[in-house]
């Protein structure tokens, strides 16, 4: 049996498909990554060490401004996938730190990661608070991680912790996909915070589509809100 490739398997030509549902979400992750390489370069007169969490739009930006660029992924990379040159591919767990992690990179980087570290029983704020602590401790002092998240507003994450028992089941068992709960802003604040990392919130241009999965939703009516997070190891 093929081993699952998570959401890649809804796309038999994932990058340019999740481009194309969203062409300017990524424009602007892009000018924000390229900006934060290039001024980690200049000021340590060397080129980053980089990765890049579940790889959330395959490296949005071009990895010759990198030392190297690591994408860390639950699953194997699937056939279909074509891994720019300097890019390699590992499979692994942000909620899990494997020996010599420690102190690695100088760049980390979760594009709609978090709301994809809910489990069976939710635990998605526990989890993304481990997933913070473990990427606190495979950063360098003074490395930044960089949080690109569609945050919620409070009352649905309460409201989502409410169905959870009910809605998540549908979305595993009807439609296959992974358990998911959005957070809002405040929930993703604080476990940074517990992680210890001193947190600047980046100014981020609001795209005009926010893609669920193969369907693309005006942003004007989806109560989503994307957030740019720096978060620096001190």
């Amino acid at each position: 049996m093929q081993a699952s490739t998570g959401s890649f398997e809804f796309f038999d030509d994932y990058e340019k498909r999740v481009y194309a549902l969203q062409p300017d979400l990524y424009a602007e992750i892009r000018s924000i990554i390229t900006a934060e390489l290039a001024s980690f370069a200049e000021h340590a007169r060397r080129l980053p060490k980089v990765l890049d969490v579940s790889s959330a739009g395959l490296v949005p930006f071009d990895p010759r401004l990198t030392a190297s660029t690591t994408i860390l992924d639950l699953f194997p990379k699937p056939a279909t996938v074509t891994l720019k040159s300097g890019v390699d591919w590992q499979v692994g767990d942000i909620l899990r730190l494997e020996d010599g992690d420690e102190g690695r990179y100088d760049i980390v980087l979760m594009s709609s990661v978090l709301h994809h570290l809910a489990d069976r029983h939710n635990n998605v704020v526990a989890n993304v608070r481990r997933a913070f602590r473990n990427v606190s401790r495979r950063l360098r002092p003074g490395g930044a991680l960089l949080v690109f998240e569609g945050c919620c507003p409070r009352f649905l994450a309460v409201a989502q912790d409410i169905l959870y028992p009910v809605y998540s089941r549908l979305i595993v068992r009807l439609l296959h996909f992974t358990y998911v709960r959005m957070l809002c802003r405040r929930e993703v604040l604080d476990a940074l915070g517990a992680a210890e990392l001193r947190v600047e919130e980046v100014p981020f241009r609001q795209p005009s589509y926010i893609a669920q999965m193969r369907w693309r939703v005006p942003s004007k009516y989806y109560p989503l809100t994307i957030r740019c997070l720096k978060a620096v190891k001190l």
